[in-house]
């Protein structure tokens, strides 16, 4: 239902305005799943996957200022916006999830490595929540 482009334009920039508007604490918009399009972590993704990692990419759920991992961890987010998208960070930490307005996500994490990757965010339906 989701995941058709236009509808996802139609979604995204009403959700990014709500965050904005309550940006930094918690955000208490619909649940958003996020859906990486890498099966592992790259070191650079800005033009292809530069440096592919073993480290396995997960999906995501954000809800209310936390991010869940399918593996059980969780983020505690602190919220901005940058040039209508959405900024949430990890707090105590450098880690970061982008959400543009379309729905694209990139997400950063620092540790022994830098790693990056990218992906889709489509709005949870409500009967699966």
């Amino acid at each position: 239902f989701w995941r058709s482009g236009w509808k996802r334009w139609a979604f995204f920039p009403a959700v990014t305005a709500c965050w904005i508007a309550l940006s930094p604490g918690p955000v208490s918009a619909d649940p958003v799943r996020c859906t990486p399009a890498l099966k592992f972590y790259c070191q650079n993704i800005h033009v292809s996957c530069a440096g592919r990692t073993r480290v396995p990419t997960q999906s995501f759920l954000f809800e209310d200022g936390l991010v869940t991992f399918e593996n059980g961890d969780e983020w505690r987010v602190a919220t901005t916006s940058d040039r209508g998208a959405t900024i949430l960070r990890l707090e105590a930490s450098k880690d970061w999830i982008r959400i543009e307005a379309d729905g694209r996500f990139s997400l950063r994490r620092y540790g022994r490595l830098v790693i990056m990757t990218r992906g889709v965010c489509d709005q949870v339906p409500e009967a699966t929540r």
